[in-house]
C-alpha cells in the first residue's frame, strides 16, 4: 500500500500545493495519464473550494492498494457554510467512480475513489 498524507494551511497557495504533492506522488503509483490528471484536478477543486469557504485547517491523504487509489480530503469549515451546488459535486461524478461529502459542526470530508 502506498499513503501520502499533507496537511496544508488555508490560503491562496494551498490548491497549488495539494496539486504538486499530489502530482509528485502518482508518479509512483500504478495509474494511467488520465486517471492521474483526474485525481489532481479533483484535489485541486476540493482544496480549492476549502480555500473559498474559509477552512483555516486543511488534511489530505491518499492511498493506493491493488488497483484502487482513495482520496480524502478534511477541512474545518463552518458546517452552515456549505454550498448547495459547486465544481467538486458536478466535476467528482464524472471523473471518480466513487464518491461523497459528509458535513458536521467539525468541517467537511470529501473523498473520492478510482479504478485504476
Amino acid at each position: 500500500m502506498r499513503h501520502l498524507h499533507l496537511d496544508v494551511d488555508s490560503d491562496s497557495h494551498a490548491p497549488r500545493i495539494a496539486r504538486h504533492t499530489a502530482r509528485t506522488w502518482l508518479e509512483r503509483v500504478d495509474c494511467d495519464d488520465e486517471t492521474r490528471i483526474d485525481v489532481v484536478l479533483l484535489v485541486d477543486e476540493i482544496v480549492t473550494e476549502a480555500v473559498h469557504h474559509r477552512a483555516t485547517r486543511i488534511s489530505a491523504e491518499m492511498n493506493f492498494d491493488t488497483g484502487r487509489l482513495r482520496v480524502d480530503v478534511h477541512d474545518d469549515r463552518p458546517a452552515t457554510d456549505s454550498p448547495a451546488r459547486c465544481p467538486v459535486e458536478q466535476i467528482a461524478p464524472q471523473v471518480a467512480d466513487g464518491w461523497g461529502r459528509n458535513h458536521s459542526i467539525g468541517g467537511s470530508h470529501t473523498w473520492a475513489e478510482f479504478l485504476c
